[in-house]
């Protein structure tokens, strides 16, 4: 594991045909702080100490956020994973989020490491320091965005659209902590929507959600950057086990 300077993308440039040579056992970690005056920097030694014989870069994005990209083999549980992560580290407070790379996601951490103050990084500040959450759902059922904002207005603002051709605008407006994105709605499909809002906010987390639950069409959105699947009938207790992944997702206390 190198810890490497997200400005100079030497290492990064390095470890890529690594990382497409076998991009199926390598992953992305993102570690949250909610605020400056946590210890970015013990946290920083613990990464490096836990996962020093691994493949990896570890970057300082900002003050607040670390990312790992980690050969860790193939995982099963992105969900478990992230628990874990949690678990070992002495600084409870940090949040995590797990993701399988990608060549998408490959692309837009690429991006994101290049720019310098784009929209994306001010959408992930924004979230992050604002009060309450703000969840969209994509959905041209009526019958499951009622279900799902009954289980989800507990604890955030919920915001809705029906079409597919809606989602892109009103996601920039609401610069939403999670989005619940189905796959099949008139207008833009929900697959081609997740490489359009990751160009916008490489942060976003993307759940997906369909009757069809298609094992192509589940490969296919992780492979694209979403960071979950839901299969419907939607049940509350696995929305809720999203909430916990969401970085910038305010739990009641």
């Amino acid at each position: 594991m190198i810890l490497a300077d997200k400005d100079n993308q030497s290492d990064l440039m390095k470890l890529v045909p690594a990382i497409k040579e076998a991009i199926n056992e390598w992953q992305i970690i993102s570690f949250s702080v909610p605020s400056d005056d946590e210890d970015l920097d013990s946290i920083k030694q613990q990464i490096l100490e836990m996962h020093h014989d691994r493949e990896g870069l570890l970057f300082e994005v900002n003050p607040k956020k670390l990312l790992m990209l980690i050969r860790l083999g193939f995982v099963k549980n992105y969900g478990l994973l992230k628990d874990d992560f949690e678990k070992k580290l002495t600084n409870k407070s940090c949040r995590v989020i797990a993701r399988k790379m990608s060549a998408n996601g490959l692309k837009h951490l690429q991006i994101d490491l290049s720019k310098q103050k784009g929209m994306g990084s001010t959408m992930y500040d924004k979230r992050a320091t604002r009060q309450g959450n703000i969840i969209l759902i994509a959905d041209d059922d009526m019958f499951v965005r009622t279900t799902m904002k009954e289980t989800l207005s507990f604890n955030a603002v919920v915001e809705e659209v029906d079409n597919g051709d809606e989602v892109k605008e009103k996601y920039i407006s609401a610069n939403p902590d999670i989005l619940f994105l189905d796959i099949h709605m008139p207008g833009k499909n929900g697959l081609l929507l997740i490489d359009e809002i990751l160009d916008i906010d490489t942060d976003a987390f993307i759940v997906m959600f369909s009757a069809d639950a298609v094992k192509d069409n589940v490969l296919k959105a992780m492979s694209l950057g979403a960071v979950g699947f839901l299969v419907k009938p939607i049940k509350s207790n696995k929305i809720k086990e999203y909430l916990h992944q969401c970085i910038t997702y305010n739990p009641i206390n």
